[in-house]
């Protein structure tokens, strides 16, 4: 049956309510990756629920608990990378690739125990709801921190912190938000994922649909403070589908309440009308950017194709000879020259595999996730995002049987 936890019902109340404490506040921090104060090297909050998790596996194989099928899933992303682990050591003795880049491969393995544990809870209806809240408290706390920094950033008196990789970016004079994240594309994609989690828990019955409107107002937010068009796109679309489903009534007044949401924004947010109409511009110009992102994504998949077992960090020097830009604007292939096609196209396939079940039901929480990051995936390179190899890894598994 796989590995379980289990609360001893005639325990006292301090010993029911603190597994589901830990459980509720590892969730949390799975999806907070904020930079902890002391410690060197850029550690994040999610390398000690990776650790954590570490242990707990650890002990489960020393006590000789049965574990969970999906490990045979995560074995099989880990032995596919193998070409990453050599291409990281080949470069390190070179001196070689990023340590920013180096790092996403630590995080990667790191987040496996953290995926394993993700999958076992998921699958245990006792944890499904208590998890998803979890992993949705996380989120809430990653939109405050970008909601705050967007209302107090100082440039003049803002000094990042000796192993921040903070971007600054602007659109004209306004600057984007980042909240804990290092560019505003990051903060928006990771803190967006809260809208597939509501989707699912509405989807399953475990929530009410009044729910959906804190959905909806995290993407007015995000919009309105990280000025992100492709991140928040795909959340009102997943939102759509899930009206489209139930009824096209439904549908179009979720479409004209997104858009009231997004025009009382840009109402509030200056005063200026050049401001507002740039606002609106933001929203509905395709255009820009678009040349450096074909450039990039193309010169990407050609490093790919050319190294289809992955070239590791040194994809950066290998992208910015090629284009003068060091940064692809796709995940996906941004994956495939860092781990090679194997891996890359095992994670796409198995996120396919959960989106594809958005078209029948039940809908469970994880197709919304992986249609969500399916998407997202083609427009940024989140890979630098802790959250999205542990997400990533978490959706590999498949379940056979699907819970009611």
């Amino acid at each position: 049956m796989g590995t379980t936890i289990k609360v001893d019902v005639a325990a006292g109340p301090g010993q029911r309510f603190l597994p589901a404490l830990i459980v509720l506040g590892m969730a949390a921090l799975v999806t907070l990756p904020v930079m902890i104060p002391g410690l060197g090297n850029g550690a994040r909050a999610t390398e000690l629920v990776n650790s954590a998790a570490l242990v707990a596996l650890l002990a489960s194989l020393l006590l000789r608990l049965s574990l969970h099928r999906a490990v045979g899933a995560l074995l099989i992303a880990v032995a596919l990378s193998t070409f990453w682990i050599f291409d990281e050591i080949s470069a390190l003795s070179l001196h070689l690739g990023s340590v920013q880049s180096r790092m996403i491969l630590v995080r990667w393995l790191m987040s496996v125990p953290t995926a394993y544990w993700l999958i076992v809870l998921m699958q245990d209806r006792r944890w499904r709801t208590l998890v998803t809240v979890g992993l949705l408290i996380g989120l809430l706390i990653c939109l405050l921190t970008v909601i705050w920094d967007y209302a107090f950033f100082n440039a003049m008196a803002h000094v990042p912190d000796a192993f921040a990789e903070e971007q600054v970016a602007y659109l004209g004079d306004t600057r984007r938000a980042t909240g804990i994240f290092s560019h505003p594309n990051a903060a928006a994609a990771t803190v967006l994922l809260a809208v597939p989690l509501i989707l699912g828990l509405v989807d399953e019955g475990r929530v009410p649909r009044g729910l959906l409107a804190v959905a909806a107002v995290m993407i007015g937010c995000i919009f309105f403070t990280t000025e992100s068009r492709a991140e928040s796109g795909i959340a009102i679309a997943l939102m759509g589908w899930y009206f489209v489903r139930r009824s096209w009534f439904h549908a179009l007044a979720t479409i004209v309440a997104i858009g009231l949401v997004f025009a009382v924004a840009a109402t509030v947010k200056v005063d200026d009308p050049a401001a507002q109409q740039g606002l609106f511009g933001r929203a509905t110009d395709f255009a820009s950017g678009m040349q450096d992102r074909e450039l990039t994504t193309r010169a990407s998949f050609d490093i790919a194709f050319e190294n289809p077992f992955g070239v590791g960090s040194r994809y950066e020097s290998m992208l910015q000879q090629r284009t003068g830009i060091d940064a692809t604007h796709d995940g996906w292939a941004q994956l495939a020259m860092l781990a090679g096609w194997p891996l890359m196209l095992l994670v796409l396939i198995q996120c396919c595999r959960h989106a594809a079940r958005l078209w029948s039901r039940p809908r469970p929480i994880e197709a919304w996730v992986g249609a969500y990051i399916l998407t997202a995936l083609l427009f940024e390179n989140q890979f630098f995002v802790p959250t999205f190899s542990a997400f990533c890894l978490w959706l590999v598994y498949l379940p056979a049987k699907r819970l009611t």
